[in-house]
């Protein structure tokens, strides 16, 4: 059962990790995309995924729209590799999940929206799945990012049981649930932006783990 279930959390993280592959590209670096990426989640949350272009994300980051294009392709290929940045594995999450219950409040805390950037991250989450139905390339990078991210879920409470930390039957049942919760309380956020709606959102997610 356990390698069954570490198969699945490979196969789960294939999109993101491809897609991560190819941005390390020694064409340009880290800082760079992230830059980048940014400026997208910025424009896109702001002007929807038809009002941002590359010549706007050109500008915004000082950038010339033909460098953009031989990075990213199109404007498609921004969207994608956007996406695909933020459901990235996290940074050192080997290290991370020693402690599984650390590590689920370190996914957990990307649905509190107690900073501007997390909020502008979450908006364009919105358009960019609003867009999606229109998009088919783009609606399954979606899938493939959602499934990345239950991985890391499940990954986080099988360690958890392993290590007698949680008492969970179906782990990956749980993790379900979990980023059901995650999303509920994140676009909750987005309707309520004050401080006790965040504030209610992270009691919420802490009496979760």
């Amino acid at each position: 059962a356990s390698s069954a279930r570490t198969r699945r959390s490979a196969r789960s993280r294939r999109g993101p990790e491809r897609a991560a592959a190819a941005m390390a590209s020694p064409r340009y670096d880290d800082a760079l995309l992230r830059r980048v990426v940014k400026t997208v989640f910025a424009q896109v949350a702001a002007e929807g995924v038809d009002g941002a272009s590359m010549r706007k994300v050109a500008a915004a980051t000082q950038l010339s729209t033909g460098t953009l294009n031989y990075h990213f392709g199109n404007k498609q290929g921004l969207l994608v590799a956007a996406l695909d940045y933020a459901y990235r594995a996290p940074r050192d999450w080997e290290r991370d999940l020693a402690d599984p219950r650390a590590a689920l409040g370190r996914l957990l805390a990307r649905y509190v929206l107690d900073r501007a950037s997390i909020r502008t991250w979450w908006r364009f989450w919105c358009a960019v799945t609003a867009h999606a139905p229109r998009d088919p390339e783009l609606a399954r990078r979606q899938e493939e990012n959602q499934a990345a991210l239950l991985g890391f879920f499940t990954e986080a409470l099988s360690h958890g049981v392993t290590r007698g930390a949680f008492f969970v039957a179906e782990p990956r049942v749980e993790a379900e649930a979990m980023v059901a919760l995650g999303y509920g309380v994140a676009l909750r956020q987005l309707i309520d932006e004050s401080p006790l709606a965040t504030a209610r959102a992270r009691a919420l997610l802490d009496a979760a783990v």
